[in-house]
């Protein structure tokens, strides 16, 4: 009988050295879920964060584009009347120089006449 509560006793050991062992490992592997639980939470806060970002990148080159076919529209309207400045200048600097040789003639005539 005392070999037989010697052997309990070393089996009893046996179960509560692996126990521990057991216990130890669940530990460990709790604190790594509980670490991968904290990366995924930062990875999704991350993602969202990139999220907003593209969106507020799509909003603001959305805004830029029509701001600038409203420039490039503004500028072509420019640019038609600034030929029509040119061609109405061109005609005036005609009208001009018909004018300076009418004045001339007249001058001549004048001159002409004394």
């Amino acid at each position: 009988m005392p070999d037989e509560i010697g052997e309990i006793r070393q089996r009893l050991e046996r179960v509560e050295g692996r126990m521990d062992t057991l216990e130890n490992r669940v530990d460990a592997k709790t604190s790594l879920r509980a670490k991968m639980d904290r990366d995924v939470e930062t990875l999704t806060s991350w993602f969202d964060a990139q999220g907003r970002l593209l969106r507020a990148l799509a909003t603001t080159q959305s805004e830029h584009g029509h701001r600038l076919r409203k420039l490039a529209v503004g500028q072509d309207e420019m640019n038609v009347e600034l030929q029509r400045i040119d061609v109405e200048q061109e005609r005036a600097t005609a009208m001009l120089g018909v004018a300076q040789k009418g004045v001339q003639t007249i001058i001549g005539l004048l001159g002409g006449a004394n």
